[in-house]
C-alpha cells in the first residue's frame, strides 16, 4: 500500500470514538492523528498538516464550535 494521500485530525475526548473513526480512516488511505482535549488539537495543528478536521461539539469541558473560531 502506498503512503496516504489525505491528512485527518480527529478530535474527541471519547477513547473510544477516536479509535473507531481511526480504524474506518486508515482503512480508506487517510493518515490520522487523534486529540481527546483542544488543547492537544491546538498542538496537532501546530505541528501538522492536516486537510480535515473531525471535531466533537462538546470536548471535555471544551465548545468545538467555539475552537473553530
Amino acid at each position: 500500500m502506498g503512503s496516504p494521500s489525505h491528512t485527518v485530525l480527529v478530535v474527541d475526548d471519547d477513547a473510544s470514538i477516536r479509535l473507531l473513526c481511526r480504524l474506518n480512516l486508515e482503512l480508506d488511505g487517510w493518515e490520522v492523528h487523534e486529540a481527546a482535549t483542544l488543547s492537544q488539537a491546538r498542538e496537532e495543528l501546530d505541528a501538522f498538516t492536516v486537510d480535515v478536521v473531525v471535531l466533537d461539539v462538546h470536548v471535555g469541558s471544551g465548545n468545538g464550535v467555539e475552537f473553530l473560531r
